[in-house]
């Protein structure tokens, strides 16, 4: 992954809250070099962030500490996630979650949507981007009113634009609404746990309409209640809003770690594990060990409870595999925050961030993460989603969080 000095980074802040965050780090560097001071707050796409991006470059030229803290957003983080998930090469490309043949470049899955979009629809291809994105954000949580509002006649050539660029994804979103409706009917909610021991709980809800009379008048009234549905949608999405709650809890206990942790690394296994202990961090331990062995996800949370008793009592395998997520957590700590996918920090830890950003994807791709939870579901237990794994072609991306 290629690193940019802290100035670099204000400059591709700039630059993203103007709204050139489509471009390339370069060209949005040589834009904000040229522009930053030039330009109207109210022509920016951000007009708030971008002023505070400018006073902050005010304060850094003129030799003042800036508490200032840059936000760089993954690109589609839905169908990216999924992408590398179910190990879909061409998804995976047109959401930077992997680098393609060309190199590393800033996709827009959106923009290629559509292109492949008005090829097939051609002269009646009336529709925009912005349309586009609106219905690939819903039908990727499997949603499908707002394909038909939009396109109407045209939905069919739009469902086949974006099979044609995700076809992987899309059919995983259609296989988990099948399942749903042939082998989940009957269901009133679904639970799962993930990797970090976090436990999932959806229901299963629909709209019923309720009336009263008052003074000879009909009231009508909606509420959601927990229900059998089998056209329930919330299948897909609520797996894929799972997988990036995991991806947020794991960027903020990777970049803030304890620094203590790293004494670990000078540890040696024993040959032959010790008798397991009984105390709670380490049945912790236990837990998230057992879950990582599962999914093949190992999560961070393992080092808020691992202490060299516990690890004297695991096998070597699993240590080392502690001491290797040990090894990729930054230098340093440091502070961020996240608003879904978007992650704030400050410009001097930007490489770090990117680095745990690309690190977890990376995870994501080796894992069975999508089988894992499927699993846990109770449908049709012969049913696989990992087709390929993308994580050595994760490792090179430089868009995945820009």
């Amino acid at each position: 992954m290629k690193h940019y000095t802290a100035l670099e980074y204000l400059y591709i802040a700039l630059a993203n809250h103007y709204g050139k965050d489509k471009e390339s780090f370069e060209n949005r560097i040589a834009w904000a070099q040229q522009y930053w001071d030039k330009v109207s707050v109210y022509d920016a796409e951000e007009p708030a962030e971008f002023l505070a991006a400018k006073l902050a470059m005010r304060d850094t030229l003129a030799g003042k500490p800036t508490g200032f803290m840059i936000s760089l957003d993954a690109t589609s983080s839905g169908p990216q996630l999924l992408s590398l998930l179910l190990g879909d090469p061409n998804g995976a490309i047109i959401t930077n979650a992997v680098v393609g043949k060309a190199g590393p470049v800033r996709n827009d899955c959106y923009t290629l949507v559509y292109e492949e979009y008005k090829k097939l629809a051609g002269s009646n291809a009336h529709n925009s981007r912005s349309d586009i994105k609106k219905c690939i954000m819903q039908r990727c949580y499997g949603g499908k009113a707002m394909v038909k509002s939009i396109f109407g006649d045209n939905a069919p050539l739009f469902e086949q634009a974006m099979k044609n660029s995700m076809k992987y994804i899309y059919w995983a979103i259609e296989e988990l609404l099948w399942q749903h409706e042939h082998n989940g009917a009957d269901r009133t909610g679904y639970n799962w746990v993930m990797p970090d021991g976090f436990n999932v709980g959806i229901k299963v809800e629909k709209t019923i309409s309720h009336q009263f009379v008052y003074k000879e008048e009909i009231i009508k009234f909606y509420s959601k209640e927990e229900t059998t549905d089998e056209h329930y949608k919330g299948l897909p999405a609520n797996i894929t809003h799972s997988v990036d709650s995991l991806v947020m809890r794991e960027m903020l206990n990777r970049c803030m770690y304890n620094p203590n942790v790293k004494r670990f690394l000078n540890f040696k296994a024993n040959a032959v594990p010790e008798l397991p202990l009984e105390d709670y961090k380490s049945r912790q331990v236990y837990r998230l060990i057992n879950l990582y062995h599962d999914s093949n996800f190992l999560s961070s949370r393992i080092l808020d409870f691992i202490n060299k008793k516990n690890l004297r009592t695991l096998n070597v395998v699993d240590v080392e595999a502690i001491k290797d997520l040990i090894r990729s957590l930054p230098a340093k700590p440091f502070k961020i925050m996240g608003i879904h996918d978007s992650y704030h920090c400050h410009c001097n830890y930007a490489n770090d961030l990117r680095e745990q950003y690309k690190n977890l994807l990376v995870g994501v791709a080796k894992s069975n993460l999508m089988d894992f939870i499927y699993q846990q579901l109770d449908l049709d237990k012969s049913v696989t989603f990992k087709f390929r794994d993308l994580s050595q072609y994760a490792e090179k991306e430089e868009y995945a969080i820009c």
